[in-house]
């Protein structure tokens, strides 16, 4: 069976006014088609963020670290789908011709025991697959803090299409439930303005410090491009924003 693989190759510090991710070689939007819904989407991705600013850059006392073996490239649709079924994850492909999301699925069943549900309490949420195959990694940390249900705010979204979520590759998280109770980020994950997030003073609330730790491990699975908490902006004062950047070894915590 496949399994997703930890990564700890050690980093090196880059400054904060990383550039915006280089187009892939070879990336054209224009092209004639692969026949691959998947590939197609990832050319077009490749093109569009390739002029997108680093909004990241903009913000104090980010952690940086470039991974080159963290780097990874969208797979064909079939190869993706396979993967997921690999790893037990439960999911029905949703294509659309004119989607921007490579290969988007919505999940069927639970992520290694843990539900990812709707915040929202509507209807399933579409995941790229890409995303959707890193889910196993985030549901494995959660447990670690007896987490059996992220609640999920919002992953594909539309707007702004500068943003990872137009593409399906972003997940916002507003809380964790456990047997002990709830793990909100809005009210309890302490904000530390005047130091980097995983050097922060602990919080002694067992709330507060489940979200930390939370955040920081799953920065350093070096699985996600992203891992953004309410200490970035007001904006996401009620939650964590995480991503998964193709082609692109910098990793981002904040």
């Amino acid at each position: 069976m496949l399994s997703l693989v930890l990564l700890t190759w050690s980093v090196e510090t880059v400054a904060e006014t990383s550039s915006p991710p280089r187009q892939a070689d070879g990336a054209d939007e224009d092209a004639a088609s692969t026949g691959d819904q998947a590939l197609d989407a990832a050319r077009q991705l490749a093109a569009h963020f390739a002029a997108v600013p680093n909004m990241r850059a903009t913000a104090p006392m980010g952690t940086w670290t470039e991974d080159p073996a963290a780097v990874w490239s969208i797979r064909s649709e079939p190869v993706c789908l396979q993967a997921l079924e690999d790893q037990g994850v439960g999911a029905v492909l949703l294509r659309h011709p004119l989607t921007k999301i490579p290969a988007p699925v919505v999940l069927i069943t639970k992520v290694n025991g843990v539900t990812f549900r709707n915040a929202h309490g509507g209807g399933p949420l579409l995941y790229a697959c890409e995303l959707a195959a890193r889910l196993p990694v985030i549901a494995d940390v959660v447990r670690r803090h007896g987490v059996h249900t992220v609640d999920v705010l919002c992953a594909f979204r539309l707007e702004p299409d500068t943003s990872f979520h137009s593409v399906g590759l972003g997940i916002d998280i507003p809380s964790f439930q456990t047997d002990r109770g709830e793990l909100s980020v809005l009210e309890h994950f302490v904000e530390t303005p005047d130091d980097e997030t995983c050097s922060a003073p602990r919080p002694e609330d067992w709330r507060a410090q489940a979200l930390l730790d939370i955040a920081c491990e799953l920065a350093a699975t070096h699985q996600f491009s992203t891992v953004i908490t309410p200490n970035y902006r007001r904006g996401h004062r009620d939650h964590f924003h995480i991503d998964a950047r193709p082609d692109d070894p910098r990793l981002y915590l904040r």
